[in-house]
């Protein structure tokens, strides 16, 4: 049996949520999460090496973030919908991502989402629904 996952790191994140999103496999609120670091199809074995020498937050994690957009990733066969964080103030998260980054082969720069469904869906319902939230 093969090892292969596909792995992210990310942050827990709560947020006021709409009690009426749109269909999709909708994650539960407490599974949504902000990739910090996409790892894509990995052996979980190569990982598990890694987690420990991973740089730990030098930061509290406090609000951080408005959602401003709503995103279907990747944009060319959209199997997940997110919405875009934009930073309150300093931007913490792009440093730590930085920091993150230094330890992963894929170097692509990175778009910062909080991640709400997977497919199926459908894009213009959820981008009509969408409504600014503050996350922390």
């Amino acid at each position: 049996m093969s090892d292969i996952k596909r792995l992210f790191f990310g942050f827990e994140v709560y947020a006021t949520w709409p009690d009426d999103l749109p269909d999709a496999r909708t994650l539960k609120a407490k599974h949504r999460h902000l990739t910090i670091a996409f790892l894509g199809d990995t052996s979980y074995k190569q990982i598990r090496s890694l987690i420990p020498k991973m740089p730990k937050p030098s930061f509290r994690v406090g609000p951080v973030a408005l959602s401003d957009a709503c995103l279907c990733l990747p944009r060319r066969d959209p199997r997940v919908v997110t919405w875009h964080g934009s930073p309150f103030g300093a931007d913490t998260i792009a440093g730590y991502q930085k920091e993150v980054a230094g330890y992963l082969i894929d170097k692509r720069e990175f778009l910062k989402h909080i991640t709400l469904g997977r497919s199926p869906f459908k894009e213009k319902e959820w981008k009509k629904h969408f409504s600014h939230c503050p996350s922390t």
